[in-house]
C-alpha cells in the first residue's frame, strides 16, 4: 500500500471521529443542561393548507423546498409514510436563542424556511411529496434517513466543520451537492434508482459503506488516496463496482478533494 493511500485512510479515519465528536458533544452538551433548554415545535398539516394560504388554494402542493440556515448543532430528517403532516419540526434550542420557521406557498411549491441559532432539529417530513433541501451548516452535522419511500430530488448541503450522513434506504434522490470545509460524508445503503452525488471537500474525506459493490467512483484528490475495497480500478481516478452496469440502483460519485480520502470498505 503506498503512502498516499495509507494517509488518506488515516485522515477518513480521523475524519470519522471528528464527525462523531462534533454530534457527540453537541448532544450531551444538551442533555447535560436540560434546564438551559427551550423547545419547540413546528406543525403544519393538509388541512390548514386553505387557511394558511387563502390566495393559492386553489392548486395542490407537490414538490416541498426545504431551506435550512443554521450556526451550529445539528439537524435529523426524517420522512413518514402517507401522513398527511406535511412536517413536524421539533428544535432543541439553547436558552436565548431559537429556531424560526417561515412558509411560503407558489402555485404547487411550497418553501419551508428555518432558521436555528444553536439546536438540535428533529424534521419529519411525509412521504406523499418531492422535495429539494437545501443546508448551510457552520459547526455541526446533517444526517437523513431516506427510509418509507422518499422523493427528493435533491440534497444540497455546505457545512463549515462537521458532517454529513445519509441513510438511503430505498428512497429515490437524483442528486446530492455537498460542499464541506473540514469533515466529510457518510453514505449507506442503496438508492431506488440513480443518485449522483457530488463532494467537495477541503479536508476530510467521503466513507460509501454499501453491502453490494454498486457505485462508480470518480475521485480527484490532491493529497491524499482512496481505499477500494471491492471496486476495481478501471481509469486513472475512476473505481467501479462490479455490479454497477448490472443493477438498477446504483451510485455515480464524483469527489474533490484537496487533503483526504474516500473510502469502500466496511469497518
Amino acid at each position: 500500500m503506498n503512502g498516499g493511500k495509507i494517509l488518506g485512510i488515516l485522515i477518513i479515519i480521523a475524519m470519522i471521529l471528528s464527525v462523531a465528536m462534533v454530534g457527540y458533544n453537541s448532544i450531551t452538551h444538551k442533555m447535560d443542561n436540560k434546564q438551559n433548554i427551550v423547545k419547540t415545535v413546528d406543525i403544519l398539516d393538509e388541512s390548514e393548507i386553505n387557511q394558511t394560504f387563502p390566495e393559492e388554494n386553489s392548486e395542490a402542493i407537490q414538490t416541498i423546498n426545504i431551506n435550512l440556515d443554521q450556526k451550529v448543532g445539528g439537524t435529523n430528517i426524517k420522512f413518514a409514510d402517507n401522513s398527511t403532516t406535511i412536517y413536524n419540526i421539533t428544535s432543541n434550542n439553547e436558552k436565548n436563542n431559537k429556531t424560526t420557521v417561515t412558509t411560503n406557498k407558489k402555485g404547487t411549491q411550497l418553501d419551508v424556511n428555518i432558521d436555528s441559532e444553536d439546536s438540535q432539529n428533529t424534521i419529519i417530513l411525509s412521504n406523499k411529496y418531492k422535495y429539494t433541501i437545501n443546508g448551510d451548516i457552520i459547526a455541526g452535522g446533517f444526517s437523513s434517513d431516506l427510509g418509507n419511500n422518499a422523493q427528493v430530488d435533491a440534497i444540497n448541503i455546505n457545512i463549515t466543520a462537521g458532517g454529513v450522513d445519509l441513510k438511503l434506504n430505498g428512497g429515490q434522490l437524483t442528486t446530492v451537492n455537498s460542499q464541506i470545509n473540514t469533515g466529510g460524508i457518510n453514505i449507506y445503503g442503496e438508492p431506488k434508482g440513480v443518485t449522483t452525488i457530488n463532494s467537495q471537500i477541503e479536508v476530510g474525506g467521503l466513507n460509501l459503506q454499501a453491502k453490494n459493490a454498486i457505485a462508480d467512483i470518480f475521485s480527484d484528490i490532491k493529497v491524499g488516496g482512496i481505499n477500494p475495497g471491492k471496486y476495481q480500478k478501471v481509469g486513472n481516478n475512476e473505481y467501479k463496482g462490479n455490479l454497477f452496469d448490472s443493477s438498477e440502483n446504483k451510485l455515480i460519485i464524483h469527489n474533490n478533494i484537496r487533503l483526504g480520502g474516500v473510502n469502500t470498505q466496511s469497518f
